[in-house]
């Protein structure tokens, strides 16, 4: 059970978040990699929400075609699930992604983040991990401001 003061510190958090991500770099586009449209779809969502509508968000299922779109617009971040079968790794996305031209921030959302692999992925440089369960708007939030210049 949450007590008072619990509520009163995730509220806190909440508009200092809303604050921050006033201050953000423009964010015009962003890319989301993830083979689940369901997944994709949601962080669409709440990027939308948390970034307005005149946001542009692409997604694709497969990390050819996510490299094609490359060639035809960079965008500002990506956000990358980190297994896009049949065996694309974050690893092996992002070597192609930067082959490709792409030298922007990125998260890396997985349904699978235990301590070995959050370790792994940490090595890539995103601005942050994400697992696929605690996707939402806060936590969406925290990532995002880690672009805010202090």
């Amino acid at each position: 059970m949450w007590a008072a003061d619990d509520t009163k510190s995730v509220l806190v958090r909440k508009s200092e978040l809303a604050k921050r991500i006033q201050l953000l770099p423009p964010l015009r586009n962003i890319m989301v990699i993830d083979d689940n449209a369901q997944d994709a779809r949601h962080v669409a969502v709440v990027l939308q929400m948390l970034l307005g509508a005149a946001l542009t968000v692409t997604s694709h299922r497969y990390l050819a075609k996510a490299v094609s779109e490359l060639q035809r617009s960079m965008p500002d971040l990506i956000i990358l699930d980190d297994h896009i079968p049949p065996m694309d790794r974050a690893e092996t996305s992002l070597k192609a992604l930067k082959r490709f031209g792409f030298s922007g921030p990125f998260i890396i959302m997985t349904g699978m983040l235990d301590r070995t692999r959050r370790l792994e992925l940490d090595k890539l440089g995103p601005i942050g991990l994400i697992h696929k369960d605690d996707l939402d708007s806060f936590s969406l939030s925290e990532v995002l401001t880690r672009l805010v210049k202090d």
